[in-house]
Order: structure tokens, then C-alpha cells, then sequence
């Protein structure tokens, strides 16, 4: 950032102004349901105030309005609807930005009931006509 001192009218040089960059410490937890709602805790240091920032999580940006805690060392924001391993979590302050990755947890199935035969995990053939019903229970 240019910074140049005015004083009676006469101007000094330019000289240039930079902030440290922000740096991501931690994030816990570091994975979460798909169906998002979890609090996530950022931990770091140069954050910001809490103005000039954008925070994403994969391709989409979360919203001001889940951001529930900000300042200079910690962001609290509410984990949004999504899936996907590795995804990036970006933090941009002014023109400097840091990052890490964050989990979704995969789905797990729990029980697969109205198949007759083998039912072995990755091999289910249930051979089920018209009308025939599955039901799979999991999280």
C-alpha cells in the first residue's frame, strides 16, 4: 500500500506499506456432515478485523451472515451444506490469502434390508421387479 505524507503542502516520497500476511494454524475440527451446521474454528494469526476478508470452502464462498466470530486470531463460522475430500479452505484478507483443507465425512451405510441372497458390502444384488422396495439405513 503506497503511503505519502502531506504536511503544509509539500509531499514526501512514496513509500510502500505491506500487513503480514494472514496464516491458517488450524481448523477443528478438520471434517464434518454433509449436511453442514457444525461450528468451525479457524486459528491463525494477521486474520483481520473482520472487514476486507473473504472466506471459502471448496468453490463456494461462505456467507457474512455464517460467520459467527471474527478477529485478529480466530473465525467461527457455520460449516455449510457440502461433500468432497481435500477441498480448499481460503481465507483472502485485502490482497493476501492463506489456506488448508477440510473433510466431509463420507456416508456410511448402516443396514440395506428387502434383498434376499448375499448382501456383502459392494456386492448387493437384490434382483427386485417392479414395485419392489429397498430401504438403506446409514449416516
Amino acid at each position: 500500500m503506497p503511503v505519502r505524507v502531506n504536511v503544509s503542502s509539500q509531499l514526501s516520497n512514496v513509500a510502500t506499506y505491506s500487513f503480514y500476511p494472514p496464516t491458517i494454524s488450524s481448523l477443528r475440527p478438520q471434517n464434518g456432515p454433509t449436511q453442514g451446521g457444525t461450528p468451525v474454528t479457524l486459528i491463525g494469526t494477521n486474520l483481520g478485523v473482520g472487514y476486507n476478508y473473504s472466506l471459502s470452502l471448496g468453490f463456494s464462498a461462505v456467507a457474512p451472515a455464517d460467520v459467527l466470530w471474527f478477529n485478529h486470531t480466530t473465525i467461527i463460522f457455520v460449516l455449510p451444506r457440502g461433500v468432497g475430500h481435500l477441498l480448499p479452505v481460503v481465507l483472502e484478507v485485502a490482497t493476501q490469502s492463506t489456506q488448508t483443507t477440510y473433510d466431509y465425512t463420507a456416508p456410511v451405510i448402516s443396514n440395506v434390508s428387502g434383498c434376499s441372497g448375499d448382501a456383502a458390502p459392494h456386492a448387493i444384488d437384490c434382483g427386485i421387479g417392479a414395485g419392489g422396495i429397498i430401504t438403506i439405513e446409514g449416516v
